[in-house]
């Protein structure tokens, strides 16, 4: 038997760190590992969030894209009887596009009349085999009437009436009315030549309409509301069709933005009320 290896305490020592370091190394080299993993998750976790998002931003631009799409096809509907807003929005550029339409200049009296007499006679034309009949009068009045303490005159302004009815005639009629004229410093689109380019487009529609109406409809396109309705009050006192007129409908701006209401009616509107309503 032989006897026990005495190893001095210094070796011993050394000899366990010998030992311990593998181990060490090997802990280190385990949690880079998983320090390496946990970097790669959350790379991984980036792109395809990065990737999720990119998508999710694509498929919102072809939805829109969609939409846009379908709108402007059901804009540009074209078909008799359907109201084309594509349309009246050309006419409301063209009108516009002038400048400012003060009582008595060229912009107002020529230009801005001529366009609207021309579109009218298209829409008479395109018209002719249908249902109605159209008859244009361009009422050139001069007159004088009192408002409050002071008395308003016009000489020769320019009023536009257009009378849509059935081919067999009507008896009844109401009235829609617009004005093309503006203030000085203004192109006048919201007061008020969307107005009339809105009447203009309703014009085409109902003529274009494979049934008669049952009643008539008279579009004053009048070229002096600026200057305190005189236009109106010359085509009420003066012109013969006034006398035909029913109901009366004003299509006018107050304020730039906000959506279509009635804003003013008469005592005897309630009828009218009621129909709006429903």
């Amino acid at each position: 038997m032989s006897d026990p290896e005495i190893i001095p305490l210094s070796e011993r020592d050394s000899t366990a760190e010998n030992q311990q370091q593998p181990d060490s190394r090997d802990e280190d080299a385990a949690l880079n590992s998983v320090e390496d993993r946990k970097h790669k998750t959350k790379v991984s976790a980036g792109l395809l969030g990065e990737s999720s998002a990119v998508i999710l931003v694509l498929g919102f631009l072809f939805l829109m894209w969609i939409v846009v799409l379908i709108s402007a096809q059901q804009l540009t509907i074209s078909s008799p009887g359907h109201f084309n807003a594509v349309r009246a929005r050309k006419h409301l550029e063209q009108i516009t596009s002038v400048g400012p339409r003060t009582v008595g200049s060229p912009e107002n009296e020529i230009t801005t009349v001529n366009y609207l007499l021309d579109q009218i006679e298209q829409i008479r034309n395109e018209s002719k085999t249908g249902p109605h009949s159209i008859t244009v009068d361009v009422q050139r009045p001069t007159g004088c009437f009192r408002i409050s303490i002071y008395t308003s005159c016009y000489d020769r302004l320019t009023n536009i009436a257009v009378k849509l009815e059935p081919q067999t005639g009507a008896q009844h009629f109401m009235l829609a009315n617009c004005h093309f004229d503006s203030v000085a410093n203004s192109p006048g689109a919201s007061d008020d030549a969307v107005s009339c380019s809105v009447m203009l487009e309703v014009l085409h529609s109902l003529s274009n309409l494979s049934t008669p109406l049952k009643h008539g409809v008279i579009f004053l396109f009048n070229g002096a509301e600026e200057t305190i309705l005189q236009a109106s009050h010359a085509f009420i006192t003066q012109h013969p069709w006034a006398k035909q007129v029913r109901a009366f409908v004003n299509l006018d701006a107050a304020g730039v933005g906000g959506k279509e209401l009635v804003f003013q009616t008469g005592k005897h509107s309630i009828h009218l009320n009621t129909e709006l309503k429903e």
